[in-house]
């Protein structure tokens, strides 16, 4: 893309792609990535039958996310969910490296918000705001590190969005380990806003 930017022309061609030094559009500021992502998302859930929107629908999209509120994808993708669904969609689980948020009736959006707008992570959630069912496990105690690192596979949700997280950390080994005991996927849709969250092998399987 860049390379036909430079071939036509284009007066800074490298801000085609995204934040470089000095270059590219803010993905912070912008948002532009985590938009990408919940298009592909709400095609996906409108394909899946389950879009937030429809008017026949008697409760929220579920969706789990790794990254957390003060990453650049995940911290905006919480903004536009709220933005384009409202209470439409509820956030049942979210990981960061400080740890892991979940609650099966749906955490507090206007906390998530609030961590969002004040550069936060995970650990800075106000556990006043669970529910009776939900649990904030903090880094570095063992309970915190297990469910970060499990949040992924564990949490039952419609949708999941890795918007962070390590390269292929789904992979042609472990992707079982993201099924229900049933052997359905503990997500119906995935859309990947990180990078590679997932080795092409542990796609196809997963898909199957």
């Amino acid at each position: 893309i860049v390379k036909r930017a430079f071939e036509r022309k284009y007066i800074v061609p490298t801000a085609v792609m995204s934040s470089k030094r000095d270059f590219g559009i803010n993905h912070k500021t912008y948002g532009v990535t985590s938009e990408g992502v919940r298009v592909y998302a709400d095609v996906a859930m409108r394909y899946a039958g389950m879009h937030p929107l429809d008017p026949s629908r008697t409760s929220p999209v579920t969706v789990k996310i790794t990254g957390g509120p003060a990453g650049d994808v995940a911290g905006n993708m919480l903004l536009l969910l709220n933005k384009y669904y409202g209470d439409k969609i509820s956030v049942v689980g979210m990981c960061d490296g400080m740890g892991s948020v979940e609650d099966p009736d749906g955490l507090d959006m206007t906390e998530l918000l609030r961590l969002v707008k004040k550069q936060l992570d995970i650990n800075g959630f106000d556990s006043t705001k669970l529910g009776p069912k939900g649990r904030l496990a903090v880094v570095p105690s063992d309970e915190g590190v297990e469910a970060r690192n499990t949040m992924h596979n564990r949490v039952e949700a419609d949708v999941f969005l890795p918007c962070g997280g390590r390269p292929f950390t789904i992979d042609d080994e472990n992707w079982p380990q993201f099924l229900k005991a049933d052997g359905t996927p503990s997500s119906k849709v995935i859309v990947e806003g990180a990078n590679v969250f997932l080795t092409p092998g542990a796609r196809e399987k997963l898909y199957e």
